[in-house]
C-alpha cells in the first residue's frame, strides 16, 4: 500500500514560499527541491513560532 500525504493549501503556500526565498518557482520545482522545502519548514517551523512569540512578549 502506497503512502499518500494530502497538502493542504497552508503547507502548499508555506513550500512555496520557502522554494521562493531561495528562487526556485513552485511549479517548475522538482519533486527533491519540494522535499528539501517541505522539510526545512518542518524543523524550522518551531524555532519561528518560538522566536515570534518572544518579540510579542517585549512588545
Amino acid at each position: 500500500m502506497a503512502a499518500v500525504i494530502i497538502k493542504g493549501d497552508e503547507r502548499r503556500a508555506e513550500t512555496a514560499r520557502t522554494l521562493a526565498e531561495y528562487g526556485i518557482d513552485y511549479r517548475r520545482a522538482t519533486s527533491e527541491q519540494r522535499e528539501m522545502a517541505e522539510q526545512f519548514n518542518a524543523d524550522f517551523k518551531p524555532f519561528a513560532k518560538e522566536f515570534q512569540r518572544m518579540e510579542e512578549q517585549n512588545r
